[in-house]
Protein backbone atom coordinates (compact mmCIF):
# COMPACT_ATOMS: atom_id res chain seq x y z
CA UNK A 1 0.00 0.00 0.00
CA UNK A 2 1.46 3.58 -0.97
CA UNK A 3 2.07 5.65 1.86
CA UNK A 4 -0.12 8.17 1.09
CA UNK A 5 -2.85 5.55 1.73
CA UNK A 6 -1.28 3.70 4.83
CA UNK A 7 -0.88 7.39 6.65
CA UNK A 8 -4.58 8.19 5.67
CA UNK A 9 -5.88 5.26 7.48
CA UNK A 10 -4.16 6.61 10.96
CA UNK A 11 -6.42 7.48 13.27
CA UNK A 12 -5.32 10.11 15.85
CA UNK A 13 -8.47 10.54 18.00
CA UNK A 14 -7.30 8.04 20.91
CA UNK A 15 -4.01 10.21 21.26
CA UNK A 16 -6.25 13.56 20.88
CA UNK A 17 -8.27 12.16 24.01
CA UNK A 18 -5.44 11.51 26.57
CA UNK A 19 -3.45 14.88 25.39
CA UNK A 20 -6.71 16.47 26.58
CA UNK A 21 -7.02 18.16 22.26
CA UNK A 22 -10.01 15.80 21.42
CA UNK A 23 -13.06 18.71 19.92
CA UNK A 24 -10.61 20.56 18.16
CA UNK A 25 -10.00 21.01 14.83
CA UNK A 26 -7.47 19.00 13.16
CA UNK A 27 -5.69 19.49 10.21
CA UNK A 28 -3.33 16.15 8.36
CA UNK A 29 0.06 16.92 7.58
CA UNK A 30 1.99 15.10 4.52
CA UNK A 31 5.10 15.89 5.55
CA UNK A 32 7.20 12.32 6.94
CA UNK A 33 7.98 9.29 4.71
CA UNK A 34 7.76 7.17 7.70
CA UNK A 35 5.65 8.78 9.86
CA UNK A 36 1.87 10.53 10.12
CA UNK A 37 1.33 13.85 11.75
CA UNK A 38 -1.53 16.51 13.22
CA UNK A 39 -1.85 19.88 13.77
CA UNK A 40 -4.44 20.01 16.67
CA UNK A 41 -6.62 23.41 17.61
CA UNK A 42 -8.23 23.52 20.67
CA UNK A 43 -8.82 26.70 23.11
CA UNK A 44 -6.18 28.22 21.84
CA UNK A 45 -3.66 25.65 22.22
CA UNK A 46 -1.77 24.14 19.22
CA UNK A 47 -0.32 20.51 19.83
CA UNK A 48 1.63 18.94 17.41
CA UNK A 49 1.33 15.07 16.66
CA UNK A 50 3.42 12.51 15.20
CA UNK A 51 3.88 8.68 15.12
CA UNK A 52 4.82 6.20 12.84
CA UNK A 53 2.56 4.28 10.17
CA UNK A 54 4.22 0.87 11.41
CA UNK A 55 4.92 -0.42 14.73
CA UNK A 56 8.46 -0.96 13.90
CA UNK A 57 9.22 2.50 14.16
CA UNK A 58 8.18 2.94 17.83
CA UNK A 59 11.51 3.04 18.77
CA UNK A 60 12.83 5.77 16.94
CA UNK A 61 9.77 8.15 17.40
CA UNK A 62 10.70 7.13 21.33
CA UNK A 63 14.21 7.98 20.87
CA UNK A 64 13.47 11.17 19.23
CA UNK A 65 10.89 12.12 21.74
CA UNK A 66 13.32 11.02 24.72
CA UNK A 67 15.90 14.10 23.06
CA UNK A 68 13.73 16.49 22.95
CA UNK A 69 12.72 16.26 26.51
CA UNK A 70 16.34 16.59 27.01
CA UNK A 71 16.89 19.59 25.06
CA UNK A 72 13.94 21.33 24.37
CA UNK A 73 11.95 20.78 28.01
CA UNK A 74 10.18 23.84 28.21
CA UNK A 75 9.89 25.30 24.74
CA UNK A 76 8.37 22.20 23.26
CA UNK A 77 7.06 20.40 26.08
CA UNK A 78 7.11 17.22 24.63
CA UNK A 79 5.14 13.89 25.80
CA UNK A 80 5.50 10.67 24.80
CA UNK A 81 1.54 8.58 24.45
CA UNK A 82 1.68 5.09 24.35
CA UNK A 83 -1.68 3.50 22.97
CA UNK A 84 -1.86 -0.15 22.66
CA UNK A 85 0.06 -3.24 23.35
CA UNK A 86 2.80 -5.41 21.72
CA UNK A 87 2.57 -5.66 18.01
CA UNK A 88 -0.43 -3.19 17.92
CA UNK A 89 1.60 -0.27 20.23
CA UNK A 90 1.43 2.46 18.60
CA UNK A 91 3.89 5.40 20.32
CA UNK A 92 2.46 9.76 19.65
CA UNK A 93 5.44 12.14 20.04
CA UNK A 94 3.17 15.45 21.20
CA UNK A 95 4.50 18.95 21.85
CA UNK A 96 4.11 22.80 21.13
CA UNK A 97 3.70 23.99 18.10
CA UNK A 98 5.71 26.80 17.25
CA UNK A 99 4.17 30.17 15.35
CA UNK A 100 7.75 30.91 13.92
CA UNK A 101 8.67 29.52 10.59
CA UNK A 102 11.51 28.09 9.22
CA UNK A 103 14.73 30.56 9.56
CA UNK A 104 17.63 31.62 7.67
CA UNK A 105 21.11 30.39 9.10
CA UNK A 106 24.42 31.39 7.75
CA UNK A 107 27.29 28.99 8.21
CA UNK A 108 28.80 31.28 11.00
CA UNK A 109 25.46 31.10 12.82
CA UNK A 110 24.76 26.93 12.44
CA UNK A 111 28.24 26.82 13.80
CA UNK A 112 27.45 28.39 16.79
CA UNK A 113 24.17 26.42 17.03
CA UNK A 114 25.73 23.16 16.76
CA UNK A 115 27.88 23.75 19.47
CA UNK A 116 25.24 24.94 21.84
CA UNK A 117 23.15 21.70 20.80
CA UNK A 118 26.30 19.91 21.78
CA UNK A 119 26.29 21.67 25.59
CA UNK A 120 21.88 20.95 25.63
CA UNK A 121 23.02 16.99 24.72
CA UNK A 122 25.48 17.14 27.46
CA UNK A 123 22.41 16.10 30.03
CA UNK A 124 20.79 13.23 27.62
CA UNK A 125 21.27 10.49 29.75
CA UNK A 126 19.16 7.61 27.63
CA UNK A 127 21.99 7.02 25.54
CA UNK A 128 21.35 3.27 24.94
CA UNK A 129 18.30 4.29 23.09
CA UNK A 130 20.78 4.89 20.12
CA UNK A 131 22.25 2.11 19.14
CA UNK A 132 25.80 1.61 18.59
CA UNK A 133 25.61 0.56 15.34
CA UNK A 134 23.96 3.79 13.82
CA UNK A 135 27.63 4.94 13.57
CA UNK A 136 29.26 7.06 11.60
CA UNK A 137 31.79 3.92 11.02
CA UNK A 138 28.01 2.35 9.49
CA UNK A 139 27.40 5.52 7.12
CA UNK A 140 31.36 5.02 6.29
CA UNK A 141 30.42 1.51 4.89
CA UNK A 142 27.23 2.70 2.73
CA UNK A 143 29.35 4.97 1.50
CA UNK A 144 31.86 2.60 0.15
CA UNK A 145 29.09 0.93 -1.32
CA UNK A 146 27.43 3.81 -2.84
CA UNK A 147 31.02 4.29 -4.46
CA UNK A 148 30.41 1.32 -6.51
CA UNK A 149 26.95 1.46 -7.41
CA UNK A 150 26.97 4.49 -8.83
CA UNK A 151 30.22 3.83 -10.27
CA UNK A 152 28.71 0.33 -12.06
CA UNK A 153 25.82 2.49 -13.31
CA UNK A 154 28.29 5.23 -15.28
CA UNK A 155 27.39 8.22 -13.05
CA UNK A 156 30.52 8.65 -11.60
CA UNK A 157 33.17 9.42 -13.88
CA UNK A 158 36.80 8.07 -13.19
CA UNK A 159 38.39 10.76 -11.59
CA UNK A 160 35.05 11.49 -9.02
CA UNK A 161 35.50 8.01 -8.79
CA UNK A 162 39.29 8.45 -7.40
CA UNK A 163 38.88 11.24 -5.22
CA UNK A 164 35.99 9.96 -3.27
CA UNK A 165 38.05 6.78 -2.75
CA UNK A 166 40.81 9.04 -1.40
CA UNK A 167 38.33 10.94 1.06
CA UNK A 168 36.48 8.04 2.22
CA UNK A 169 40.16 6.42 2.56
CA UNK A 170 41.24 9.51 4.83
CA UNK A 171 38.09 9.04 6.84
CA UNK A 172 38.67 5.75 7.50
CA UNK A 173 42.35 6.28 8.68
CA UNK A 174 41.60 9.49 11.02
CA UNK A 175 37.99 9.12 12.00
CA UNK A 176 38.30 7.12 14.93
CA UNK A 177 40.69 9.88 16.73
CA UNK A 178 37.56 11.61 17.62
CA UNK A 179 35.34 11.01 20.13
CA UNK A 180 31.89 10.31 19.27
CA UNK A 181 28.64 12.55 19.85
CA UNK A 182 25.29 12.22 19.07
CA UNK A 183 24.32 14.14 15.84
CA UNK A 184 21.15 14.58 14.69
CA UNK A 185 21.52 13.49 11.39
CA UNK A 186 19.07 15.50 9.11
CA UNK A 187 19.85 19.31 10.41
CA UNK A 188 18.93 20.56 7.02
CA UNK A 189 16.71 23.90 6.55
CA UNK A 190 13.16 22.43 6.83
CA UNK A 191 14.13 21.23 10.75
CA UNK A 192 15.47 24.85 11.93
CA UNK A 193 12.52 26.69 13.76
CA UNK A 194 12.30 29.27 15.96
CA UNK A 195 9.85 30.09 19.07
CA UNK A 196 10.44 34.16 18.48
CA UNK A 197 13.76 34.30 20.79
CA UNK A 198 15.65 30.76 19.98
CA UNK A 199 16.57 28.70 16.77
CA UNK A 200 15.07 24.83 17.53
CA UNK A 201 16.31 21.96 15.95
CA UNK A 202 12.90 19.13 15.73
CA UNK A 203 12.76 15.97 14.06
CA UNK A 204 15.70 13.68 15.60
CA UNK A 205 14.50 10.08 14.51
CA UNK A 206 17.68 10.06 12.49
CA UNK A 207 19.96 10.94 15.14
CA UNK A 208 23.10 8.55 15.69
CA UNK A 209 26.81 8.62 17.23
CA UNK A 210 29.01 10.84 14.66
CA UNK A 211 31.41 13.41 15.39
CA UNK A 212 31.39 16.88 16.16
CA UNK A 213 31.05 18.93 13.03
CA UNK A 214 29.09 16.31 11.02
CA UNK A 215 25.67 18.48 11.55
CA UNK A 216 26.92 21.85 10.34
CA UNK A 217 28.68 19.86 7.50
CA UNK A 218 25.61 17.70 6.90
CA UNK A 219 24.14 21.47 6.48
CA UNK A 220 26.14 22.90 3.81
CA UNK A 221 24.96 19.74 1.57
CA UNK A 222 22.10 21.25 0.81
CA UNK A 223 20.82 22.72 -2.62
CA UNK A 224 20.05 26.23 -1.28
CA UNK A 225 23.01 26.47 0.88
CA UNK A 226 24.89 26.34 -1.87
CA UNK A 227 25.29 30.39 -1.56
CA UNK A 228 27.53 30.04 0.99
CA UNK A 229 30.47 27.87 -0.97
CA UNK A 230 33.81 29.77 -0.38
CA UNK A 231 36.80 28.70 1.86
CA UNK A 232 35.06 30.84 4.35
CA UNK A 233 33.15 27.48 5.39
CA UNK A 234 36.04 25.98 6.68
CA UNK A 235 37.50 24.98 9.65
CA UNK A 236 34.20 25.83 11.59
CA UNK A 237 34.74 21.97 13.72
CA UNK A 238 37.32 20.43 15.36
CA UNK A 239 37.70 18.19 12.50
CA UNK A 240 40.33 20.35 10.27
CA UNK A 241 39.73 21.57 7.07
CA UNK A 242 41.02 18.39 5.23
CA UNK A 243 38.74 16.17 7.26
CA UNK A 244 35.37 18.25 7.05
CA UNK A 245 35.89 18.37 3.23
CA UNK A 246 36.37 14.53 3.69
CA UNK A 247 33.13 14.27 5.34
CA UNK A 248 31.17 16.66 3.13
CA UNK A 249 32.16 14.48 0.09
CA UNK A 250 30.93 11.26 2.19
CA UNK A 251 27.84 13.16 2.91
CA UNK A 252 27.52 14.30 -0.75
CA UNK A 253 27.90 10.52 -1.95
CA UNK A 254 25.13 9.33 0.66
CA UNK A 255 22.73 11.43 -0.81
CA UNK A 256 23.92 11.29 -4.02
CA UNK A 257 22.85 7.33 -3.66
CA UNK A 258 19.68 8.11 -2.21
CA UNK A 259 18.64 10.40 -5.10
CA UNK A 260 19.17 7.45 -7.45
CA UNK A 261 17.08 5.00 -5.34
CA UNK A 262 14.43 6.83 -5.39
CA UNK A 263 14.62 8.32 -8.89
CA UNK A 264 14.90 11.78 -7.84
CA UNK A 265 17.59 12.56 -9.32
CA UNK A 266 16.44 13.25 -12.77
CA UNK A 267 15.21 15.84 -11.61
CA UNK A 268 18.28 17.73 -10.49
CA UNK A 269 20.05 20.78 -11.91
CA UNK A 270 23.83 19.44 -11.37
CA UNK A 271 24.61 15.93 -11.66
CA UNK A 272 26.68 13.88 -8.87
CA UNK A 273 29.81 14.97 -10.90
CA UNK A 274 28.96 18.39 -10.80
CA UNK A 275 27.98 18.29 -6.84
CA UNK A 276 30.65 16.59 -5.65
CA UNK A 277 33.18 18.55 -7.75
CA UNK A 278 31.81 21.55 -6.63
CA UNK A 279 33.04 20.81 -3.13
CA UNK A 280 36.65 19.46 -3.97
CA UNK A 281 37.30 22.79 -5.92
CA UNK A 282 36.42 24.09 -2.75
CA UNK A 283 39.64 22.99 -0.58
Amino acid sequence: MPNASRREKIDVSSALVIAGMSGGTISRLDAGTLSASFVAEKSGRRKFFKTCMDSGGNNALFKEFALLAAIYPKELSPECIEIGRGADKRIWLVMDVLDSPQVEQTPEDLACFTQELRCRLRCFKNRLLIPQEDSIFTLLSLAWEALADLSSHGLLVEEIQSSVRYHLGRIETQICAYAPCICHGDLGPQNLVSDGRHVLAIDWEDSFWGVEGYDYLYWLTFFKNRKYYSPAIWEKTPLGKQLELSVLVMILLLKSELAFCNGQYRCHTLDFNQRINEMLLLQ
